[in-house]
């Protein structure tokens, strides 16, 4: 055997090919301890069958139980998160409504200033036409030049 392929030949993985290494067996993943010589392995498995299949089946329902305890574990962390969005949101449009309402109450204050700063314009405005007897603006110009003429045709 050359000494570069000794390493490969003697390795304890499926790619050695040395049939007096030990190795463990094929179901050692599964709980199977056994470990022999590689070329007692094939013996050991078939002797051994109902054994392994024992083992699969117990690591399939101890997988299937921590899938469903995980599982179990994210729906409830969705659950949780579930409620803090919720909550987060209803404290975020809690808010938004909030500064819809101060920006609403301000603009009715501007509304009515200006609405008052109007009125009193328009008092004045009445105010100032009541004093003269009628109920259009007065003209003083206009006025003047119809009282000349009115004087003209006497």
């Amino acid at each position: 055997m050359p000494r570069l392929k000794l390493e490969e030949h003697c390795s304890t993985d499926s790619e050695g090919d040395c049939p007096n290494v030990e190795i463990h067996c094929y179901y050692s993943h599964v709980g199977c301890d056994f470990i022999c010589k590689r070329h007692l392995r094939e013996k050991h498995e078939s002797n051994f069958t109902e054994k392994h299949m024992k083992l699969l089946l117990d690591d399939s329902k101890k997988k299937k139980e921590e899938i469903a305890a995980v599982k179990e574990c994210h729906q409830e962390e969705m659950k949780r998160m579930e409620v803090e969005m919720r909550a987060k949101h209803q404290k975020d449009m809690a808010a938004v409504k909030d500064r819809f309402q101060t920006e609403i109450q301000a603009m009715k204050q501007k509304i009515n200033e200006q609405h008052q700063t109007d009125m009193e314009a328009m008092r004045e405005s009445v105010a100032g036409m009541a004093e003269f007897g009628n109920d259009e603006p007065r003209n003083d110009e206009y006025d003047d030049d119809l009282y000349d003429e009115y004087e003209n045709d006497e």
